[in-house]
Order: structure tokens, then C-alpha cells, then sequence
């Protein structure tokens, strides 16, 4: 009976704890980066938070950028979408660590900014995500017009 509740409550503790890896969303959109490196940004200023925007021609190719982000790892859940905006939550398989990655869309142009909602390093995976969309992006939405 003690072994039950031994493992019933570490169990408990388990879920909270990954649970809690979720983290809170965006307060604002399309806010600067935080000073650790689990974040990149198209209007970031830094080395270590920069990564270039996307160009963009028409609607179809907003449509377009939105479904290539929708097929990225990570299993993306689209939780904001407006004609100049938007949020994807991509959630870790093993973890289920949260992040943000907002599109904002502007006259010819798209700025990009991928984040970890927890942690301090994120091992790279939001610039490569990023980098991913981009080159998505330029096969499937750019050079197929």
C-alpha cells in the first residue's frame, strides 16, 4: 500500500512538473527578445537574436506561409491567425516544452519571432525552425508563383 502511494504521488509531481512546462504565452505580441539565448527575432538588433524576414508578394503567399508553418516539427497548433498576424505553438514531443513563433505581416514583408516560453537555452531549435520556414517558404511559396 505504501509503494501505491509512493508512486501515486510521484506520479502527481511528474504530471504537475511537465505540466508546468508549458509556460504562459506571449504577453504582448511581437515583444523584443529576452537576454537569453532561447529566442530569435527579425527585428532584433544583436548577433545572437537575429534572423533575417521573409519577403512576401501577395495574400496567397501569407496563405501559403501559414500552411508551410503548420507542417513544421513540433506539433503546431495555430492559436492567433488575422490577415496581419499570427501565433503557432509548437509543443516538444518528450518534454511538451511550449514555443511561440509569430508571424507579422507588413506591406512586402513578413518579421518572424520564434521563442521558448521556459528555460534559458533552447539548443538552437527556434532558429532552426525559423530557418526551416524560411527555406519552406521560398520553395513552396515563393517559387512556385
Amino acid at each position: 500500500m505504501q509503494k501505491r502511494a509512493f508512486t501515486t504521488a510521484a506520479g502527481l509531481v511528474l504530471t504537475l512538473g511537465l505540466a508546468g512546462c508549458m509556460g504562459s504565452p506571449p504577453e504582448t505580441e511581437f515583444g523584443p527578445c529576452p537576454s537569453s539565448p532561447n529566442c530569435v527575432s527579425s527585428k532584433a538588433s544583436d548577433e545572437e537574436h537575429i534572423i533575417g524576414n521573409l519577403r512576401l508578394d501577395d495574400v496567397s503567399d501569407w496563405s501559403c506561409l501559414l500552411e508551410q508553418a503548420s507542417k513544421l516539427p513540433g506539433e503546431p497548433r495555430i492559436v492567433v491567425q488575422r490577415d496581419d498576424y499570427a501565433r503557432i505553438e509548437y509543443t516538444s514531443k518528450t518534454m511538451r516544452f511550449v514555443d511561440d513563433l509569430e508571424l507579422k505581416r507588413e506591406p512586402d514583408t513578413v518579421q518572424i519571432r520564434s521563442a521558448s516560453r521556459l528555460g534559458y537555452r533552447d539548443f538552437g531549435v527556434n532558429r532552426e525552425r525559423v530557418m526551416a520556414l524560411q527555406a519552406a517558404h521560398k520553395q513552396h511559396c515563393l517559387d512556385s508563383q
